[in-house]
């Protein structure tokens, strides 16, 4: 019995030590992570796809200071990067952080992180779509693309951002068409989610055109190999944690906006 009370607590000791060394990732280690693999770029790319969304809406024509500030608020690049950084300091340890910009600064890392930084801007998924049927005709590159598609769950991913933005503007038209009347956002997420199931495998397929336009000058045999680095659990949860923090952080900021709103009316 006093043998097994050792085990346990030598178990605990462990244990404990393991939680003592998963130090937080810090301020400097996350800056250096997000600059490398271009997520601030990406960030950047993100506001001005929100933005020209909002152009092409009825509000890109606003000329009110409410629409403005909304807009600000809501689709800045300030409000995307800061979501993704509160997300990866909860989802990376420092070590973890650590691993993953060592990675980026080798050449392999380097030449993936300027392709997708170069692949997320408006005018490559532009460029992309007009280049589909070519892209699309390369089976062992459309089989790869899904691959790497169901391990980071990238469907998913689009259809949140997408969710985000729609729901944004959206909540800008109502404020805009009916200023003295509260934003029904539930109506608005009802009606969006109508039409997202809808267009789901629309969604995939651009996000698999994507992707294939993203990585067309790596080899298949890299991409294999970026496909492992992909499924490291640090890799992961940096990809998946920094997502979804900027959908967060979108939708977090037009609730409040819409929640001073309604106090005000």
């Amino acid at each position: 019995m006093k043998k097994l009370h050792f085990i346990i607590s030598l178990l605990l000791f462990v244990s404990m030590a393991a939680f003592v060394q998963a130090e937080p990732v810090s301020d400097d280690t996350l800056d250096k992570l997000l600059i490398l693999s271009g997520t601030d770029a990406q960030a950047k790319d993100a506001a001005a796809s929100a933005s020209m969304m909002f152009s092409q809406s009825p509000l890109g024509q606003a000329k009110s200071e409410k629409i403005q500030r909304f807009q600000a608020t809501v689709m800045d690049y300030n409000t995307l990067i800061d979501g993704a950084s509160q997300s990866l300091k909860s989802a990376l340890t420092e070590a973890q952080a650590s691993k993953l910009i060592d990675w980026y600064e080798s050449n392999f890392g380097n030449r993936i992180a300027q392709a997708e930084e170069a692949g997320s801007s408006p005018q490559a998924m532009q460029m992309a779509m007009q280049n589909a049927q070519t892209l699309l005709a390369d089976k062992d590159r459309v089989a790869m693309a899904n691959r790497m598609m169901a391990l980071m769950d990238s469907t998913k991913e689009s259809i949140d951002m997408q969710k985000a933005l729609t729901r944004a503007i959206f909540a800008g038209m109502s404020t805009m068409q009916s200023p003295d009347k509260p934003v029904d956002l539930a109506g608005i997420d009802a009606m969006i989610t109508a039409q997202i199931e809808g267009a789901t495998a629309q969604i995939e397929q651009q996000m698999r055109i994507v992707i294939l336009n993203m990585y067309k000058d790596f080899s298949l045999q890299e991409l294999e190999s970026y496909y492992q680095v992909l499924g490291r659990p640090e890799m992961k949860a940096f990809n998946q944690a920094g997502a979804q923090g900027m959908v967060n952080v979108m939708s977090k900021a037009l609730e409040d906006f819409v929640a001073e709103d309604t106090k005000k009316s």
